[in-house]
């Protein structure tokens, strides 16, 4: 693994000093008359001046977010129990996702970067025995030596599933351990991550996300399951700027520097000093109910669970506050009012209302075309679908015994050349595509709960 030491220690030495807390409020502030206005101020400044980048300013604000993610903090009573904070970034190549990971980083001065290349290993990544000279002796890895810290894993979609899956526990618990021959080793890596990705090659070939249904396909490819992805904080789709007037006009910056690097410093100093008790909303009821829209709106996909929608709304309308300096002055905290809720529950919409647009199987949904056959199945017939549920091979006779004999083919036109649910096999029969039966089983259950 490749290791890149932080720019500067002394990011964890924070001290208030009324100097530099002015000048800060000053440069994101000035001019600004709201909170979207404050925050697009902060994005113009690093695109103007820091990062030369142009086109991309959605992707260079969610990797912002990912320096300004919390670790632990509460809703009021409801306690955030996983404890890194992830963003994941899915892009074709030469979108500029690596070089603003490690520009940011070194404007902030702080953060760590990994090449996930073919030589990544776990032990790399966590820890393990290692060759040292002639010997070996245990060594952790970058994550644990990321500790409070924020670590971007390029070309994360290079990892073995296995790998990816190992780090599970480590996100969630932000306690690394490992088992060698000298016993039992763990240590505290609370980390923010920023993973970034391209489609994963599957079988020698590589894809573009555009060939992609949907990119949360490409996604679940990278991490393994839909359950693994629904692990990320948030996920964003970067799709490379085709206008070349963007990419090759020279341009002298209209926007004043004013977010330089030793502010964008102290910026971060402050925001990775704030513990639980410093993070305060305003209204945690207000958070609770803009949840329930949200699993409301984005529920025909497993990417936001109900019991943790809360918590993704919440850390990002943190990332928001601290991005925007809501200095809470009783203690030196972040205070989250309403309106970062509403940007954090405008900005998931927004991403997250794209990727379903046809979410299939592979996501966890049922195609629409799909449940509508199944929704005309009268309520006593409709302990049928089992038949579906329960095979592993599907036959003409099946569809016909559902659906009738009418509605058959309609279902048999729909699943195999419409959606790709089966294939045929020899014999006439046919085979489901992963997933589809415990969907088929997933929609049966509830259909005979609600009685209709």
């Amino acid at each position: 693994v490749t290791k890149c030491v932080p720019v500067d220690g002394d990011v964890f030495g924070y001290e208030h000093r009324n100097t530099d807390h002015m000048l800060l409020k000053s440069a994101i502030w000035s001019d600004k008359v709201d909170m979207a206005g404050a925050l697009t101020g902060v994005i113009d400044d690093l695109r103007e001046n820091v990062l030369y980048k142009f086109g991309v300013d959605e992707m260079i604000l969610v990797e912002v977010i990912s320096f300004f993610m919390p670790f632990k903090f509460k809703i009021g009573k409801h306690i955030c129990h996983k404890v890194c904070p992830e963003v994941m970034i899915l892009g074709d190549t030469r979108v500029g996702k690596s070089t603003t990971a490690k520009d940011l980083s070194i404007h902030f001065g702080a953060g760590r970067y990994v090449d996930c290349g073919s030589n990544a290993t776990f032990v790399g990544l966590v820890g393990g025995n290692a060759d040292v000279g002639s010997s070996k002796a245990f060594t952790w890895g970058v994550i644990p030596t990321s500790n409070r810290g924020h670590l971007a894993l390029d070309e994360y979609n290079k990892l073995d599933i296995r790998t990816i899956g190992g780090l599970t526990n480590i996100k969630s618990s932000g306690v690394a351990e490992r088992t060698t021959n000298s016993g039992a080793r763990k240590t505290t890596a609370t980390v923010r991550f920023l993973t970034m990705c391209n489609p994963r090659t599957m079988f020698g070939n590589s894809k573009r996300i555009q060939a992609y249904a949907t990119p949360l396909d490409a996604a679940i490819e990278v991490v393994g399951s839909p359950q693994d992805l629904a692990r990320v904080d948030l996920l964003y789709v970067a799709y490379g700027v085709s206008d070349n007037k963007v990419l090759n006009t020279m341009r002298d910056s209209n926007v004043d520097h004013r977010y330089t690097r030793e502010i964008a410093h102290y910026h971060l100093k402050w925001a990775w000093a704030l513990t639980e008790e410093k993070i305060k909303f305003s209204s945690p009821q207000y958070v609770l109910d803009r949840s329930i829209e949200l699993v409301e709106s984005l529920g025909k996909i497993q990417l936001i669970a109900p019991a943790e929608a809360k918590f993704k709304l919440g850390r990002i309308a943190v990332a928001f506050a601290c991005i925007v300096y809501s200095y809470d002055p009783i203690n030196n905290g972040v205070e989250i009012h309403n309106d970062h809720v509403d940007l954090a529950y405008e900005f998931i919409m927004k991403l997250y209302g794209e990727y379903i647009r046809n979410a299939g199987v592979k996501t966890g949904v049922l195609p629409d075309s799909i449940l509508e056959i199944f929704n005309k199945i009268p309520q006593q017939r409709v302990k049928h679908l089992r038949i579906l549920s329960t095979s592993q091979t599907w036959i003409n006779s099946d569809f016909s015994q559902i659906f009738g004999p009418a509605v058959g083919p309609n279902f048999k036109y729909e699943a195999q050349l419409e959606h790709n649910l089966m294939t045929r096999s020899r014999g006439g029969s046919f085979l489901p595509e992963p997933n589809v039966r415990d969907l088929i089983a997933e929609y049966v259950r509830n259909r005979l709960e609600k009685g209709q």
